[in-house]
């Protein structure tokens, strides 16, 4: 059997298209795009905004409407611009799930390029907010956050991977069935 790699954006890809996302609401950005590659190859439907605001209400109306999962996609400190969907997603009971990339994890903390605190403030519109930091757990994350995401009374979540951990590569063979 072939030793085939996969990087982190191919296993958010993968992991998110095996929930049935088809449609991405996001602006395209430097630390978001080894995921853009990635679900661009696997046929996600992106609704590529000019503002990050106007994509997270996209997800909250889609979330709302459909009962599907609504994805919202940022890039560093434009998820702070994702804040009043997430927010209006978390009063209006909305499916959802925000993916933010971020500097590299050994960047950040030190002034890194676009650096902010993504999880705090994320943590006060949805319900539950993460940082990934080891490209293996992916999976297990993304199905955590879609799982919280439903539980109980319906609403956003949030994740932030790092643009190494998007980047980092495993081998496809860990992750079969």
């Amino acid at each position: 059997m072939a030793n085939i790699k996969l990087t982190g954006g191919h296993l958010i890809s993968h992991a998110l298209k095996a929930e049935g996302v088809k449609n991405i609401f996001t602006i395209a950005g430097d630390h978001t795009l080894p995921v853009m590659d990635a679900m661009a190859d696997d046929g996600f439907n992106f609704v590529d905004t000019r503002h990050e605001q106007a994509a997270s209400f996209m997800a909250d109306g889609y979330g709302r409407i459909t009962g599907n999962l609504g994805v919202v996609m940022a890039t560093t400190p434009g998820m702070a611009n994702a804040i009043p969907g997430l927010a209006n997603g978390l009063h209006s009971e909305s499916p959802m799930l925000s993916l933010a990339g971020s500097a590299e994890i050994s960047e950040l903390g030190k002034g890194a390029n676009q650096e902010i605190d993504q999880i705090a403030l994320a943590s006060a519109v949805t319900k539950g907010a993460w940082m990934v930091t080891d490209a293996r757990r992916i999976p297990d994350m993304i199905a955590m956050a879609i799982r919280t995401a439903y539980s109980g009374r319906r609403g956003p979540v949030h994740l932030t991977v790092p643009l190494d951990v998007q980047e980092q590569e495993v081998f496809e063979e860990d992750f079969k069935a």
